[in-house]
C-alpha cells in the first residue's frame, strides 16, 4: 500500500542525491486580474510504499468548481523499503477564471492518499 507523508506546492524545487530542497511553500496566491494564467510552480510529494508497489499507478487530479483538468496517471517507482520517494510535478500556465480554491488530489487504487488546497484571491479582496 502506498502512503503520502507530505504534499506541498512550492515555487522552486531541486533534487540532488535523493534530497529535496523546496523554496517558498504556499497555499494561497493573489492575482491582479482575472482571468489569468498562474506562473510555473511545482507539486512536491513524498511517497512511501513497498517493493511490490513498483509500477502501480497513482492519479493526480486538479479540480475546482470552475477548473476541469484531465487526470494524470503516473507510476510509482520504489526506492528502498522505509525510504520516502520524493516526486515533483511541474505545473505551468494553470488557467484561473475567478477567485476560488483549487484542490490537488493524489489517489492510489481510487483511494485519496493526499490533498492540498490552493486558494486564489484577487489583490485587494479579503
Amino acid at each position: 500500500m502506498i502512503s503520502m507523508p507530505f504534499l506541498l506546492l512550492v515555487d522552486e524545487v531541486k533534487m540532488k542525491e535523493g534530497k529535496l530542497t523546496a523554496t517558498n511553500i504556499f497555499d494561497e496566491v493573489e492575482v491582479s486580474e482575472l482571468p489569468t494564467l498562474l506562473p510555473e510552480f511545482h507539486l512536491c510529494m513524498g511517497l512511501l510504499g513497498e517493493e511490490e508497489d513498483e509500477g502501480e499507478t497513482l492519479t493526480l487530479k486538479i479540480r475546482s468548481k470552475n477548473l476541469k483538468k484531465n487526470d494524470v496517471d503516473f507510476p510509482y517507482q520504489h526506492g528502498r523499503d522505509g525510504i520516502i520517494k520524493n516526486v515533483t510535478v511541474k505545473i505551468a500556465k494553470l488557467p484561473i477564471s475567478e477567485t476560488e480554491t483549487i484542490f490537488f488530489e493524489v489517489s492510489f487504487r481510487k483511494k485519496l492518499i493526499g490533498k492540498y488546497p490552493l486558494t486564489i484571491k484577487k489583490v485587494g479582496d479579503h
